[in-house]
């Protein structure tokens, strides 16, 4: 009887070693008696490895590598990655037009060819949501710019969405904004109430930092005006989260500035965008670097019971219930949010819209060689199809080197993760 040993890689902390099933995403501690089994068992039958064996331990160790599939009756076999067709989020651009001048922001650098969208558009998008949803919930993100400058297409959109869902025409919709948090009043926060909008509020240090990175168009900080406006919202109990943006700058000090922004806006979770060259959606930070710090800060949300959001996340939901990635956007390769511009065009992604990377530009997800021979493969999904695209690379050396970080940070992290892994799935 032949038996198949899966893909495997071995890590090592504090002299204990510890098995990664790269098929199974597995993580179990082994010692050298189950490596040789392994080892043999690549080589020889089952039977014949088992007649070999001696001694109770050894017979032990056998029975370990079944308990904990290290082996199987089936030669293992990595399926290719599943393709999704329709977005089941949609990531509405209102307008490019923003009160801030932010120092990194798309909007910044191109002042002079800012577009708004339209009723007709907006309309438009949203009749397409409702006929390709697949019978699944939908999520509306109105985004920006700041996308409060178009408060009357927000309202517009949230009663056409709302008469959907009496209609039966969309289930059980999300509805959420990403804000820089400063042009807020009764008016728009007794709606966010009414309507359950979820806010998203982009607050990035504490004041002497954000100031530098979110300031007025004629150079004012807007700190102050962020921290009293979320204030009004969190006390009038609108339902609150914080989006932090990493500055490459400041990366070093992104742990402190998570515990500051923790301390000192209430909020039940937490979302760390992972920084991007606009262009082409290269990582633009050091990906093993990032890596440790977002453990660091993961532990740090824990402790104050918040969630969180990031680069990290998705990933260790992914190992924690064992389902191989399908796609870098999504666990399961059934969901993915397209980004919406003020034109209607949409997104094979929800960073950026570029011609190339339109909804029906990118069909299929393909798969490098060096990725599916990658022991992270299972849990990173691949190279992003859109950086692809758009950078003319093969593969991100910053997004490498930050799934490449994950094992052997997360075996240092394996009481803490087990602890919380229930919360994960």
């Amino acid at each position: 009887m032949k038996k198949y040993v899966y893909p495997y890689k071995i890590f090592t902390n504090e002299k204990v070693m510890y098995h990664f099933n790269v098929d199974k995403l597995y993580i179990t501690e082994v010692n050298n008696n189950h490596l040789d089994l392994l080892n043999k068992l690549a080589q020889f039958d089952y039977e014949e490895v088992q007649a070999n064996i001696l001694d109770e331990e050894q017979k032990q160790c056998l029975n370990d590598l079944i308990e904990f599939e290290m082996i199987t009756d089936e030669q293992p076999n990595i399926k290719e990655p599943t393709v999704v067709c329709k977005p089941t989020s949609y990531r509405i651009v209102l307008t490019e037009q923003c009160n801030l001048a932010c120092v990194e922001c798309f909007a910044t650098k191109n002042i002079n060819c800012l577009k708004t969208m339209d009723s007709e558009t907006l309309f438009e998008v949203l009749e397409y949501s409702f006929k390709n949803n697949n019978n699944k919930s939908t999520q509306y993100c109105f985004f920006g710019g700041e996308p409060l400058i178009k408060f009357d297409l927000i309202k517009e959109a949230v009663a056409k969405i709302e008469e959907a869902e009496k209609n039966h025409l969309v289930k059980n919709p999300v509805l959420l904004i990403t804000t820089n948090g400063t042009i807020l009043n009764d008016e728009i926060i007794d709606f966010f109430i009414d309507h359950n909008v979820r806010v998203g509020v982009s607050i990035d240090g504490p004041k002497e930092i954000h100031d530098k990175l979110r300031p007025y168009k004629d150079l004012r900080g807007t700190f102050d005006d962020v921290k009293e406006n979320y204030m009004k919202m969190y006390n009038k109990g609108v339902n609150l989260h914080v989006l932090i943006t990493p500055n490459p700058d400041f990366l070093g000090n992104l742990k402190d500035i998570v515990k500051y922004v923790l301390e000192n806006f209430p909020m039940k979770e937490l979302t760390i965008n992972t920084p991007f060259k606009y262009d082409t959606l290269q990582w633009s930070v050091d990906g093993e670097k990032y890596a440790h710090i977002l453990f660091d800060i993961y532990k740090l949300t824990q402790e104050f019971g918040v969630i969180l959001d990031s680069a990290l996340s998705v990933v260790l939901g992914s190992i924690s219930n064992g389902i191989r990635r399908q796609t870098p956007c999504s666990i399961l390769g059934d969901e993915f949010m397209t980004l919406v511009t003020p034109h209607g065009e949409m997104s094979r992604c929800a960073q950026k819209y570029d011609s190339q990377i339109s909804l029906g530009n990118i069909k299929n997800v393909s798969v490098s060689d060096n990725c599916k021979n990658c022991y992270a493969y299972g849990f990173c999904g691949g190279v992003c199809p859109a950086y692809k695209v758009l950078s003319g690379m093969s593969t991100d050396s910053n997004k490498c080197k930050f799934m490449h970080a994950i094992l052997p940070n997360l075996i240092n992290y394996l009481k803490m993760f087990e602890e919380t892994s229930d919360d994960l799935q």
